[in-house]
């Protein structure tokens, strides 16, 4: 993720960007993904608490990139929103569901991907609405 924010210097690309990141991690390596997120009640308290001591770190700097992201988009005005933790928060349980539901329920054709994730992308970090045209800007995937 931290890659994928210093890929560009455009607000909305590196949201883009990092939440692609993050949501191609969490589909590419469920197990690892589920073992960083994952709190299970475990029978020994001991085991929840070194699996969390070990995770938190690395969830604490996942969760600043994407803090930064929302607050670079309302920094630029292309976003609704005022307040980048709760911004953050929205969007990353959004990211979270865009990994873990399809895996869930396989039995629903959900969208396309693609639609999906800029929709999710584009709603939960209050990205403006822009009028088509010339001026126009809207949350697209980065040029590859």
């Amino acid at each position: 993720m931290s890659e994928a924010f210093a890929s560009t210097d455009d607000p909305l690309g590196r949201l883009v960007a990092v939440g692609r990141a993050y949501v191609t991690y969490g589909r590419e390596f469920p197990r690892r993904y589920r073992v960083l997120v994952g709190r299970r009640h475990l029978d020994a308290w001991e085991q929840e608490g070194r699996v969390m001591e070990q995770s938190d770190p690395v969830l604490r700097e996942g969760i600043a990139v994407v803090a930064n992201s929302v607050q670079g988009c309302i920094d630029a005005g292309l976003s609704t929103g005022t307040d980048a933790l709760l911004g953050t928060a929205v969007l990353w349980f959004t990211l979270h569901g865009l990994i873990v539901v399809p895996q869930a329920i396989t039995s629903v054709a959900w969208p396309e991907d693609e639609e999906l994730f800029m929709a999710c992308i584009n709603r939960a970090a209050g990205i403006r609405p822009v009028p088509p045209g010339p001026a126009g800007r809207r949350a697209r995937p980065p040029e590859r």
